[in-house]
């Protein structure tokens, strides 16, 4: 019973925050985002400015002094180096020059407000079905496809400007993991999706990328950006190059072997695959590409184009969904329903648990014993409902879906 429950918390938790994150940029059109005016590749060489920064002196090619930054003033020194309007940022350069800084507000073309509209929707929708698919039919598949699909969800403008420092920081680490992790993920659902075991070299391959390559990565990428911003390391430039590169050769891995999964195939498992292949190709192949862009080249794409391919994100999950419906992959009606009348009769439950504790809360509010005999009702209730639980899922296999729970049984050959 922890088990479920566990992983329905994790879900709902990660995904909430998403939809959190992403969610405020749908004011992007209304509030535009301000910023300090430039841009920076990691080692912190200027690589682009506009009017109101060149006017205050910064230059393309001058090189930010990191050691001379506060500590979560190197949160804004990047591609964005986004901040409150008016808020200003002292910025010591190489050679003892120091620029003063005021963020304003981004000029954002019609484009880009229309084109942000569609891209946040896509993103929130594609992270929702991903869970989605997670809760009704928890396999390795749905599980590797929603840890790939959340690193997509980390281009919550305001939210990052907004924030708290230490918030955004949280934020970014949690975001570096699950990019340390998406090209292994990919990987793992490439081999699995929808109900394989990859064996052999395809498991073993499997096993490191997840249980070591992408682990070590994650490791690499916290412990390079946390000494970046309490200690002013800046990386060698061959570092995040290096993490990204690993995670794109992860990345393509995944990709080829679905399609070879594809290639070799006989016809049924083709028409399944079918769809996924396209529209994944489709669907990641233009901010792949981009990323490439902005971390290893250093170069920024416009607004707009980078609204077009976020949303041409939601066809990879629309796919997955689609497939799974088509050819019933998984008995979804008897998910659902199963899922929904396990809430309503749990539901019921607790309520009358709560109005137990209540009656008897009142009750012995008078008595001297009071708080240590909460702590035991406390203690009473959680095992109770821990059974009732259990009596309750033995029911609902041994009574309202006793044909499905013995027709599953008849097919596992265990049983």
């Amino acid at each position: 019973m922890r088990q479920p429950v566990a992983r329905v918390l994790v879900i709902v938790a990660l995904t909430a925050l998403a939809v959190i994150y992403n969610g405020g940029d749908f004011l992007l059109p209304w509030h535009p985002f301000s910023t300090y005016g430039f841009s920076a590749n990691a080692a912190g060489t200027i690589t682009a400015v506009d009017a109101p920064a060149a006017k205050s002196g910064l230059r393309v090619g001058d090189r930010v002094n990191m050691a001379g930054l506060k500590n979560w003033e190197r949160l804004g020194i990047g591609y964005f180096s986004s901040a409150p309007e008016g808020k200003l940022l002292r910025l010591p350069l190489s050679g003892g020059r120091v620029v003063t800084l005021q963020s304003h507000q981004y000029a954002r073309s019609l484009s880009d407000n229309i084109s942000d509209l569609f891209a946040v929707l896509a993103i929130m929708i594609y992270i929702i079905v991903a869970a989605a698919l997670v809760l009704l039919r928890p396999t390795p598949a749905t599980w590797a496809f929603y840890v790939f699909s959340f690193y997509f969800c980390s281009s919550g403008t305001l939210a990052q400007e907004y924030s708290p420092a230490a918030v955004v920081f949280v934020l970014q680490l949690l975001f570096m993991t699950s990019q340390a992790a998406s090209g292994a993920a990919l990987v793992s659902f490439a081999l699995r999706f929808p109900n394989t075991q990859p064996e052999g070299f395809g498991k073993l391959f499997e096993r490191v990328l997840v249980l070591f390559a992408a682990p070590v990565l994650a490791l690499f990428s916290i412990v390079t950006f946390s000494r970046y911003i309490f200690e002013g390391i800046v990386p060698s430039p061959w570092a995040p190059a290096l993490a990204n590169s690993v995670v794109a050769a992860m990345t393509l891995a995944g990709a080829m072997i679905l399609v070879a999964r594809y290639v070799t195939a006989d016809n049924e498992n083709r028409n399944r695959l079918r769809w996924v292949v396209g529209a994944c190709t489709v669907a990641f192949l233009p901010l792949i590409v981009l990323g490439f862009i902005e971390s290893v080249v250093g170069i920024l794409p416009e607004v707009t184009i980078i609204n077009v391919a976020q949303v041409w994100l939601l066809l990879a999950p629309a796919a997955v969904a689609y497939t799974v419906l088509k050819h019933r992959l998984y008995d979804i009606r008897l998910v659902f329903s199963r899922a929904l009348l396990y809430a309503v009769i749990t539901s019921v439950i607790v309520g009358l648990i709560a109005l137990v504790d209540w009656g008897l809360g009142r009750w012995l509010a008078q008595s001297r014993f009071a708080l240590a005999f909460e702590l035991a009702l406390a203690v009473f209730l959680g095992v109770a409902l821990t059974n009732v639980h259990r009596r309750l899922e033995r029911f609902l296999n041994g009574v309202i879906f006793r044909a499905q729970t013995l027709a599953l049984k008849a097919l596992d050959p265990l049983h």
